[in-house]
């Protein structure tokens, strides 16, 4: 492949198209630093700079358009806007717009930049580089990458620093030029499948609304729902961890939708080609509007009630169901029964006390096997079952769950279980947390005079330390092997709201409950916990592991009772 200077592809006599499935500009700041770090260097050793390959699809059109030759830029848009912007500013500084102009717009009536953004980021952008900012643009759009962008190159650029010339003859692309006759939706496909941070959603949007007439259908459903401001973007664009992948939100979504609306069954890695599986069934050209609004009440119902965030988020003293299942998705990183809370949502809209209590009874479900270790692996076949089942009722929940007596990999633990696991297993600490801030949450009520932090804030603490020998002597006829099951059990486990310093947590009992005038200990980390009364016990040992042990048990059968 051949090399091409920038204002070889970037001229005035060619139209760049962002594709309708891009996302927004999303360059920040150690992007643009780098970048103009860069722009230093050529500038003072001139020599061929490559800014990497651009992937752009050509477009037919017709013998009386005045721009004959217009271009899908697949890959390549933050690099097309981020020397763009440069350029700008940096003609704007030396006083010499004009000659932007003469490089980078394309000659016609309309004299537009060459490079046409989609609809998230055209109006900011054209009104950058054609020198139309106004106060209520810089408003209206102050969170925005491409005016953060602009704003960092106008004050960052010192024109001692750059050589324009030498830019324009120095930077160059490797173009691959597509044919209008390729498959585009095969190229997304394969863009997306070398690692082009494309979502599913990217993808899906362009297969949904690939004619121009969709235009208005998308402006009132999809860019409303999953595009309408900054935050909404951020919402559906953030990563979030489902088992050991990560994903964006909004495909976590679409993977739910499809599991409640597709009988067959797919993995996350053909997602794509499974929802267009599935839009053929459903014969998706005559159905269109149906479909695309049917997508979107479920994506109102998931933004509303599934967000991430939540482990960042203050909750107060009343939780509802649904935020306590958040923390068993986002927090112990459970998200396989996220298909089935969406259908129980959208199939009891109109029962918001019976959807609570199939919330309630999922959470002691998922909790108590938690707490058991019992196997998660047949999670999704039961979401699935659940769902093709119509289990809409808490009663066929209930017995969907116990109609297999003795099944491991399905039954709720009864309380002998439960008692076993407590004495005997060694949780880890992601575990061992999240079912003590469950627990601290049930056993709070909204009088209280204190409430919980965020989750993200405590940290999980061993009472008594794994590195025990210096300042935990044993007793008697204790020995090293039951010391070290006595430190895996819950019952010497407690959330912190801050980590105690290496001279506390490994010191004795009295100097880690009382702490040190410069390090705290759990009289201020650990205060007023229900969990954990500590300030009048004495001495910290195995006995009085084994007594919180029942305490927890205790607790633990009354928020999540078997028989309720």
């Amino acid at each position: 492949m051949e090399k091409a200077q920038i204002r070889q592809i970037l001229n005035n006599s060619r139209y760049f198209k962002i594709p309708f499935f891009q996302r927004s500009y999303v360059w920040s700041e150690e992007n643009w630093d780098r970048f103009l770090e860069d722009m230093k260097v050529v500038s003072a050793t001139p020599s061929p700079f490559f800014l990497g390959a651009y992937i752009a699809k050509i477009e037919l059109t017709n013998s009386n358009e005045e721009i004959g030759d217009v271009r899908v830029l697949i890959d390549g848009q933050q690099r097309f806007t981020t020397i763009l912007l440069f350029f700008y500013t940096l003609c704007k500084k030396l006083d010499k717009t004009r000659l932007f102009e003469q490089w980078f717009f394309v000659t016609s009536s309309k004299h537009d930049i060459c490079l046409q953004h989609n609809h998230n980021d055209k109006e900011i952008f054209d009104a950058i580089v054609t020198g139309q900012l106004t106060p209520a643009l810089r408003k209206k759009y102050a969170k925005n990458k491409v005016l953060l962008a602009y704003n960092f190159f106008d004050e960052n650029i010192d024109i001692q620093d750059f050589d324009l010339n030498v830019l324009l003859n120095s930077l160059y692309f490797v173009p691959i030029d597509l044919s209008p006759d390729e498959d585009e939706q095969q190229i997304f496909d394969t863009i997306n499948s070398l690692g082009v941070k494309l979502t599913i959603g990217d993808l899906l949007k362009n297969f949904l609304f690939s004619d121009t007439d969709d235009y208005k259908l998308y402006e009132k459903t999809w860019k409303e729902i999953f595009e309408k401001d900054q935050d909404t973007q951020e919402f559906w664009s953030a990563d979030v961890t489902s088992g050991r992948q990560k994903r964006t939100n909004i495909d976590m979504f679409l993977q739910a939708y499809l599991t409640i609306k597709s009988t067959s069954d797919f993995s996350l890695n053909s997602l794509f080609s499974a929802f267009k599986k599935y839009l053929k069934e459903q014969h998706f050209e005559e159905n269109k509007e149906e479909i695309v609004n049917d997508i979107i009440e479920y994506a109102k119902l998931y933004r509303k009630h599934f967000d991430p965030e939540v482990l960042n988020t203050s909750l107060g003293n009343t939780v509802s169901s649904i935020k306590r299942l958040n923390i068993i998705f986002w927090g112990l990183e459970i998200t396989t029964f996220i298909p089935y809370c969406l259908f129980i949502l959208r199939e009891q809209e109109d029962n918001e006390q019976e959807a609570s209590a199939i919330f309630e009874y999922l959470e002691k479900y998922l909790m108590r096997r938690l707490i058991c270790k019992w196997d998660t692996k047949y999670y999704n076949q039961l979401c699935q079952k659940f769902i093709r089942n119509r289990v809409i009722t808490l009663d066929e929940l209930i017995k969907g769950i116990s109609n297999i007596e003795n099944d491991y990999y399905i039954n709720m633990p009864k309380d002998l279980d439960i008692r076993k696991a407590i004495d005997e297993y060694d949780l880890t600490n992601k575990q061992s947390l999240g079912i003590l801030f469950l627990l601290e949450l049930h056993l709070r009520e909204e009088k209280d005079s204190t409430q919980l932090l965020v989750f993200k804030d405590y940290e999980l603490e061993h009472i008594m330390p794994k590195k025990w020998q210096q300042y935990w002597p044993l007793i008697g006829d204790n020995t090293e092997d039951n010391r070290k099951k006595h430190i895996g059990l819950l019952g010497n486990k407690t959330i912190l709201n801050g980590k105690l310093n290496n001279a506390i947590k490994n010191a004795s009992w009295d100097i880690k409950k009382e702490g040190k005038p410069e390090h705290p200990g759990l009289q201020k980390c650990a205060r007023d916990l229900k969990t954990f009364q500590f300030e009048d016990i004495e001495v910290w040992n195995e006995e009085k592991i084994e007594e919180r042990n029942d305490q927890l048990y205790q607790q633990i059968c009354q928020v999540w009772p078997e028989n309720k």
